[in-house]
């Protein structure tokens, strides 16, 4: 696969910086009566055309989609296809002028947004939803809490419900694209990025320059 992905990155002249994708389906036949379970694999290479290498300078404006839930259950931390809620808080980001849309849990409290995983800060602390409350496991949130451990400064995972989110004096999404996004407005809260830069800085920056 990963010659796959070198050839078809060569092919589409995109070496140097590229997102890629992996998709895998189920084999041939019909929907519930496969010839077989073997999976066909999509690959896709485009060029990365957001500026991943530095933080975001103008924050981000987020809110909530009311009207759906994500189920807490052990295909919630998977990426998939087939989250329409996703597709549809987009929209609602869009509708109401947003940057992006928190998605609620079946329990009503945060789960992640329709791009990334969430993550807030009170003080120094830095904290984000575990999986338990069905947040997709990022790859870039995974980087985050094991090099904090390292750094014996771990990320605490805890529940969060929106009044809490109010309260804190740093929010910032991340995924494995764009790294780290910082927010600047959640309802009446307002939130300046001199929390986030030295996390960035020392974080996200460092994997760049490599």
């Amino acid at each position: 696969m990963k010659e796959d992905i070198q050839k078809l990155a060569q092919k589409n002249k995109v070496l140097n910086n590229a997102r890629i994708r992996v998709n895998a389906i189920r084999g041939n036949g019909g929907l519930y009566d496969p010839e077989n379970n073997k999976p066909n694999i999509i690959i896709e290479a485009i060029p990365l055309g957001e500026q991943y290498d530095r933080l975001n300078e103008n924050g981000l404006v987020i809110g909530v989609y009311p009207d759906a839930r994500k189920s807490t259950d052990r295909f919630s931390n998977l990426k998939s296809n087939n989250f329409l809620p996703y597709t549809l808080g987009a929209f609602y980001a869009k509708a109401n002028h947003w940057n992006d849309a928190i998605i609620l849990n079946q329990f009503g409290r945060i789960c992640e947004t329709t791009l990334a995983n969430i993550f807030w800060m009170e003080g120094d602390a830095i904290y984000t939803p575990p999986l338990s409350e069905g947040a997709v496991a990022g790859v870039m949130r995974r980087y985050l809490i094991e090099r904090h451990i390292q750094m014996d400064k771990p990320i605490v995972e805890r529940n969060l419900a929106i009044e809490e989110l109010e309260k804190a004096t740093g929010i910032f999404i991340t995924n494995a694209i764009s790294g780290i996004k910082w927010v600047k407005q959640f309802g009446d809260g307002q939130y300046a990025p001199s929390k986030i830069i030295p996390l960035y800085n020392e974080m996200i920056k460092t994997i760049y320059s490599l």
